[in-house]
């Protein structure tokens, strides 16, 4: 699996290519018809005459105008030898600099400004390390309220806003470092995010792989209309599944559906964890993981998140200690297809059938269920209503 900071920053960087050369030489030089490969790319496309080398537009793009001190340039041309990721890496920077105008009309600046006044921020202090500050400072004030409203806090940031990469103007440093000395909560902190999307100033990005082709989509920009897709959302019934371990929730009658399974494989001695996979069929879907599930069912119902909170703890506990009992004398390497069939086995006695068994009782009997699984999709798609304003291109 590539890591994640590598290939966001291979995403960014080609935002910032695209930038140097403009729109109609991006739409000459971005074609993987053209150059299938990014080697294809390095070795035989060549900027119009008076213009830098490739070479040097490469190195000056990811010095100057993406701003990724977290990864070099080396890794990020690893990554970018995987055919995939390059082709989703130029789609994006395609999508993003070269269709802008799918953009609501109202961003003004975003159409107009002179692009190379714009940096492409990934894990950076200044852009990206502000708006860390200052979603910690409003999610430490709803945890202050905490069961005063019905509001559970976020858990991470991504949840409140998943953007990989941020647009963000000469004017956004200072914009977000005055805004951190005003303590805003999370209302008045999407009120800002928004004005600076609006003037131009700033544009969340999150990044998707795709190979295939990528598309620009609003997330949070009609309430209404997340408000309209969330409330379709309701307990239809439990599915079955191959292994027996996994939990299947239909969440509608698209088929769409929330997949809750205990991975044993993340560290017996923690007691492995839970895992929860949303997936939707016309929209953005989500993950989690399992002890989120309980924090975010809280509000809605206090005795639910407070069985599933013990239930979650107590099969990791029983795992814990009876692995290495279960387990003796097995060792991995000489039979894994033997060695992973029984931890399979001791996970699904010991962990996911009596938090299952918690889950799908209250999800049968319970009046609060459609309200509970609503609440788990909002959270993971970052679309509650404390989520802010992004892009996604995918």
């Amino acid at each position: 699996m590539a890591d994640t900071a590598k290939t966001e920053s291979a995403q960014a960087l080609f935002c910032a290519i695209a930038d140097y050369l403009g729109t109609q030489e991006a739409k000459r030089a971005l074609d993987p018809d053209r150059y299938p490969t990014y080697e294809d790319f390095r070795v035989n496309y060549t900027p119009p005459l008076g213009r830098k080398t490739l070479a040097e537009v490469i190195t000056e793009s990811h010095k100057k105008y993406a701003d990724l001190a977290t990864t070099n340039l080396k890794d990020i041309e690893r990554v970018l030898k995987d055919v995939m990721w390059y082709k989703s890496s130029v789609y994006i920077a395609r999508e993003v600099m070269l269709k802008v105008d799918k953009l609501q009309k109202k961003f003004v600046k975003i159409k107009k400004f002179d692009w190379s006044d714009v940096y492409y921020v990934r894990g950076d202090k200044e852009i990206m390390g502000t708006i860390a500050d200052l979603f910690k400072n409003a999610n430490d004030q709803l945890t202050d309220l905490k069961g005063e409203i019905d509001i559970a806090p976020f858990g991470q940031i991504n949840k409140w806003c998943p953007a990989d990469i941020y647009f963000a103007s000469e004017d956004a440093p200072k914009m977000l470092k005055d805004a951190v000395k005003q303590n805003l909560n999370f209302w008045d902190l999407n009120d800002l995010i928004s004005d600076m999307m609006e003037s131009g100033d700033l544009l969340p990005l999150s990044l998707k792989k795709s190979p295939n082709g990528a598309e620009i989509h609003e997330v949070n920009f009609d309430r209404k209309k997340e408000l309209k897709r969330i409330m379709s959302l309701e307990f239809v019934k439990i599915l079955g599944d191959d292994d027996k371990r996994s939990l299947k929730i239909q969440i509608h009658n698209d088929g769409s559906t929330i997949l809750i399974r205990h991975d044993p494989s993340t560290g017996t001695a923690s007691g492995g964890k839970f895992v929860v996979e949303i997936e939707m069929k016309n929209s953005r879907g989500g993950s989690l993981t399992g002890m989120v599930l309980a924090d975010i069912a809280e509000p809605v119902d206090k005795a639910f998140a407070r069985n599933l909170r013990n239930a979650i703890n107590d099969a990791k506990k029983d795992f814990s200690k009876q692995v290495p009992l279960r387990m003796r004398g097995m060792i991995k390497s000489k039979d894994v297809k033997l060695y992973n069939k029984k931890l399979g086995t001791i996970s699904k006695e010991l962990a996911s059938d009596p938090v299952n068994e918690v889950i799908v009782k209250f999800l049968k009997t319970s009046k609060n269920a459609d309200r509970v699984v609503r609440s788990w999709v909002a959270y993971a798609s970052s679309t509650t209503k404390l989520s802010s304003k992004f892009i996604i291109a995918s």
